[in-house]
């Protein structure tokens, strides 16, 4: 299955490149461990008697076929035997568990989900010595600096246009089609594919081949109910963590010629070479994907699993620490391998190649990445993901034995959060470069990208990153001015009010205004687990100005519950500031800023949700006369617990009057239609700024809402605003919508309101539906396991009766 023939390597090229028996190809990892597709493994033949027998039963270096080694350099090296074998000459090997065969018409089996296996070697073999010496190609870590290179050379380099990709010269639009979401504006990276397949009807085959295709992206291209399946090719899942590569153009748009695919290339692996010249694994070849693609998949989001089934180290420069992060430690001095794409003397046999170039200092030790244009908001966690749904399933037996005072008395939340941790943590994996859609309910904190003029409408452009989960969940956020110059800024940073803690997720929240009205972009920096007055996940924003010299710690402000003059007091939990939007809603020319706090109790009633709105001042934002909305539509509403009542907060001009309007998103909120139906408040601004209670209220299929209320709807999970001339239009979107059920896929719904005069022109309202097939998002509730297992937990420990 796979990559383009491409032409025949050097000898000695790529030596830990492996051919898989006599059928696929592989990747030595080191410390005896190989990784393959799981396709090309059948673990318990017994469970497929269907299949024909698939245990690789030895690994080959070099040229499989003989033919292609005149000099007699390979060699082979046994898989071992499984030490409890199930069946005969069963080899001691592990298949993902998120991937299997599946029988589908005609007792054809397919693989669906993970299609990732790695085996062990026999460390008795003969030629297992010769492992020691032999330049090998190490998996990335899926977390960390090397990790955020790769990261950000993908996203950050052109803002391209829809149906562009990046290319090195820019932006450019490859022949169609290009396998890509709707949106079509796809990053690129060059990378190199390497496989060992044959010709069809040679079984001998096994010539190295190579060539460079272009990376595009990370999607989700699983578990969706019907054909076409995302970027598949095929009737049946892929896998949530799929690479998506094009074998018909190189980054450089130079034409890659060759047969398409060959039998035998599955499981080969898809290299990046970093910028101090070391290489690392990205994946492993699944198979051939719609069009010009092939797809791969993200080895590094289950690089603990590799080491926890295995137990061997295949990150021998990184060790994992408490925080679910591979840390560089430097115990292995940096002597990775440097070309290995060319065959520099030695020989396999003899000295596997130990001639090959080495070098690179392996993490950290080049400067940041040059970042430039923002193209995208991509999250990068640095802790395990995972299905909300896994730790969902634990909480009823969780809270059965904090009812029965296994986790003390009162609850300790942090006992029980690591209760859950460890009952998802064998079912997590990391997203790695992917972009994961949260949904509106209990999730991680996302990175956002946005551009300001930091340094007034004359300075240029500025690119602002932020990066909530970065070290241990202190925060950052990553500046670059419009030079490419780079500043990171955190609350360890020089002048910023305030001292970095861990899980204070700074940067959960991002939003740019001028908000002392002088000319210059200003930022807002969500902080929700920041804690206040000794109360843990309190919440604050930091306000940072800008200046001639774009953005300056002076005159930093830090706002939080028990600021004076802020409605209400600091609560434990209430994580303020986990959405921000500006917008001039009093018409005095300076913006404010609205801030939403969907977990905060209200009345006794928790994660009712709280918006606060803060005025800008010729001096700044300011606390004085400070709106507060606490979880109700309108007078006599009572707050609802889990209502997450500002989950979503923007601001726009939906009225036809110049000043800002205030929309406010409430997925929790039930009807007499069922449970999370949600609802969006819409309040209008003008001269003496805005309304006490909402001037509107929108339900699907009430007035004149389009489509209709039913459970679980989430409606007002997402906000966006879409500017226009004479007013702006408001997306909100229903992520569980059944919109047009009858597309054979599964949609998601958007509804388009556009501007009004008085207000939205419901008239109009039209219900958008986006196959999810073919976004770049999923209706999956991701989250980090971590932060997921904690929310949970707070939970719990409210709910259970001692």
């Amino acid at each position: 299955m796979d990559p383009v023939t491409g032409p025949l390597v050097a000898d000695c090229a790529y030596p830990s490149t492996v051919r898989v028996s006599s059928y696929c190809t592989g990747s030595y990892l080191g410390d005896g461990v190989v990784l393959m597709a799981a396709h090309c493994v059948v673990a318990d033949p017994s469970e497929f008697p269907l299949l024909p027998p698939s245990q690789p039963a030895k690994v080959t270096f070099g040229n499989a076929d003989s033919a292609a080694d005149p000099f007699g350099d390979r060699f082979e090296i046994d898989i071992a035997a499984h030490p409890e074998p199930k069946v005969e000459d069963q080899r001691w090997c592990f298949i993902q568990p998120k991937g299997r065969f599946k029988s589908q018409g005609g007792n054809i089996y397919h693989y669906t989900g993970v299609d990732l296996a790695v085996c062990l070697l026999d460390s008795t073999d003969p030629d297992y010595a010769k492992l020691a010496t032999l330049p090998t190609v190490p998996l990335m870590v899926p977390t960390g600096c090397i990790r955020d290179w790769l990261h950000e050379d993908l996203w950050t380099t052109y803002d391209c246009t829809s149906g562009q990709v990046k290319g090195k010269n820019g932006c450019w639009t490859p022949p169609p089609p290009v396998g890509g979401p709707t949106d079509g504006n796809f990053p690129g990276v060059d990378v190199t594919a390497v496989g060992m397949g044959t010709e069809p009807d040679d079984d001998e085959g096994g010539f190295k081949r190579a060539f460079n295709p272009t990376f595009y992206v990370q999607v989700d291209n699983s578990e969706h109910a019907s054909a076409p399946y995302p970027y598949g090719g095929y009737y049946h899942p892929g896998s949530p963590t799929q690479l998506v590569t094009n074998y018909a153009f190189e980054w450089d748009e130079t034409p890659i010629f060759g047969m398409a695919t060959m039998r035998g290339d599955s499981g080969g692996p898809l290299l990046y070479q970093l910028p101090d010249g070391t290489w690392r694994v990205l994946g492993d070849l699944n198979g051939d994907g719609t069009g010009d693609t092939d797809l791969y998949e993200a080895a590094p989001a289950y690089l603990h699993w590799i080491e926890f089934e295995t137990g061997r180290d295949v990150t021998p420069c990184h060790d994992l620490n408490d925080e679910d992060e591979w840390e560089w430690h430097g115990g292995c001095l940096g002597e990775l391998p440097t070309s290995i794409d060319s065959g520099v003397g030695g020989s396999y046999a003899g000295d596997s190649c130990s001639m090959h170039e080495t070098g690179g200092q392996v993490c950290g030790g080049w400067k940041a990445p040059p970042l430039s244009q923002v193209t995208n908001s991509v999250p990068k966690p640095h802790h395990p993901w995972v299905l909300s749904a896994v730790i969902e399933d634990e909480v009823a037996p969780t809270l059965a034995l904090a009812n029965q005072g296994d986790f003390g008395d009162p609850v300790d939340v942090d006992a029980v959060a690591n209760h859950l941790y460890a009952g998802g943590y064998d079912q997590s994996s990391y997203t790695f470069l992917s972009n994961i859609y949260d949904e509106g309910e209990l999730g991680g904190y996302l990175s956002t990208a946005l551009t300001a003029s930091f340094a007034g409408a004359d300075g240029g452009d500025y690119e602002v990153f932020s990066d909530p989960d970065y070290d241990c969940g202190k925060g950052r956020i990553i500046v670059v001015d419009p030079n490419g110059a780079r500043v990171d800024w955190g609350l360890d940073s020089s002048g910023v009010l305030g001292t970095a803690a861990c899980e204070d997720f700074f940067g959960a929240g991002l939003a740019v205004g001028d908000f002392n009205g002088d000319g210059y972009d200003d930022l807002a920096v969500g902080t929700p687990g920041a804690t206040i007055s000794s109360l843990s996940s309190a919440g604050s924003v930091h306000v940072i100005y800008g200046s001639p010299a774009g953005l300056t710690a002076v005159g930093d402000q830090v706002f939080d519950q028990d600021t004076a003059g802020i409605g209400g007091a600091a609560d434990e939990w209430a994580f303020f500031a986990e959405q921000l939007a500006t917008g001039d809603f009093d018409c005095d020319g300076i913006d404010d800023l609205a801030i939403g706090s969907p977990r905060a109790t209200v009345e006794g009633e928790h994660e009712a949700g709280v918006v606060h709105v803060l005025f800008g001042t010729s001096g700044g934002l300011s606390s004085v006369n400070d709106l507060l909305y606490e979880g109700r539509a309108g007078a006599g509403d009572a707050p609802e617990a889990r209502d997450h009542f500002g989950a979503s907060v923007a601001a726009g001009r939906l009225a036809g009057t110049s000043c800002s309007d205030l929309a406010i998103g409430v997925p929790g909120h039930d009807t007499v239609s069922g449970a999370d139906v949600g609802q969006v408040h819409l309040l209008y601004g003008g001269v003496n700024g805005l309304p006490t209670q909402a001037n509107e209220s929108l339900v699907q299929g009430q007035g004149s809402v389009a489509g209709s209320a039913n459970p679980n709807d989430r409606l007002g999970a997402r906000l966006e605003v879409i500017a226009g001339p004479e007013g702006d239009t408001l997306r909100i979107l229903a992520p569980n919508e059944q919109c047009n059920p009858g597309s054979g896929e599964p949609v998601i719904g958007w509804h388009v309101v556009p501007a009004g005069r008085g207000g939205v022109d419901l008239t109009t309202d039209a219900l958008e539906c986006t196959a999810v097939g073919r976004a770049s998002i999923t209706t999956d509730a991701w989250g980090d396991l971590e932060q997921l297992s904690l929310l949970h937990a707070i939970r719990i420990a409210r709910e259970a009766t001692l």
